[in-house]
């Protein structure tokens, strides 16, 4: 169930994110979105599939290791600077920028480790790859059919690429 919960988050996400709209809450709350919606229900998916199959958690790689390291770093910068831990979006922020992708890349060490799971995390790299290629296609086509030249749809490309 984990692995469909991490590959439901990681590419499928990503894409439904821009059609469902956010919940702004106001300042000092979370906003909630489908992302942090999603990044909970996989946390606790995880937490009850350990519970249930009492499954030992894998020793950790050398990568997992450098990046702890490099987000200890980060963090210790962080209380050192004029923000430190003083204000609520400091802390806000280390919560929402720095324990998911270590929580992620723990997950796809834990879940990846059997070449099953591989060929299914293979399989939905090409069907999300091939939903952004149709998706990529239509937004052409509805340029194109809008009176767009191709060097204005290009130029509108390289501007949201910089931003």
């Amino acid at each position: 169930m984990v692995r469909y919960c991490y590959i439901i988050f990681l590419f499928y996400v990503p894409i439904f994110e821009v059609f469902v709209p956010t919940f702004e809450l106001g300042a000092g709350v979370p906003d909630i979105s489908i992302k942090r919606i999603f990044y909970y229900i996989l946390i606790s998916v995880f937490i009850i599939e350990l519970s249930i199959t009492k499954a030992r958690i894998k020793d950790l790689s050398k990568w997992f290791a450098i990046l702890c390291i490099f987000y200890l770093i980060v963090l210790a910068s962080i209380s050192w600077s004029n923000f430190s831990f003083k204000e609520l979006s400091t802390i806000q922020m280390i919560f929402e920028k720095i324990f998911p992708p270590l929580f992620i890349v723990f997950l796809a060490h834990y879940v990846f480790s059997d070449k099953q799971n591989i060929d299914l995390y293979i399989k939905n790299i090409y069907i999300c790859a091939s939903i952004l290629s149709l998706i990529s296609i239509f937004k052409t086509i509805w340029a194109l059919a809008s009176g767009y030249t191709f060097l204005q749809m290009f130029r509108l490309f390289c501007n949201l690429l910089i931003m």
